[in-house]
């Protein structure tokens, strides 16, 4: 759901992209992690001071780096 409420934001006034679960991956990997559901600015900040700004830096961050910056709770794996 999430990432068909940003193709659709990312494809306005139309709304309408097709992504097939291969394409996903590629499609959110320049995003801005402030448009990631559940970033807000202060999450936001925080993961910039430790220099994550796009989703695929996130996806591909050790887990235990989020962990520390985030707190255990935030962990959604």
């Amino acid at each position: 759901m999430t990432t068909a409420k940003l193709a659709s934001d990312a494809e306005k006034p139309d709304g309408l992209v097709v992504l097939g679960p291969a394409e996903v991956p590629s499609f959110l990997a320049p995003m801005a992690i402030e448009s990631l559901h559940g970033v807000g600015p202060v999450t936001a900040r925080k993961l910039q001071r430790i220099g994550f700004e796009t989703a695929s830096e996130i996806a591909a961050a050790d887990v235990s780096v989020l962990v520390d910056a985030l707190g255990e709770r935030r962990r959604v794996l």
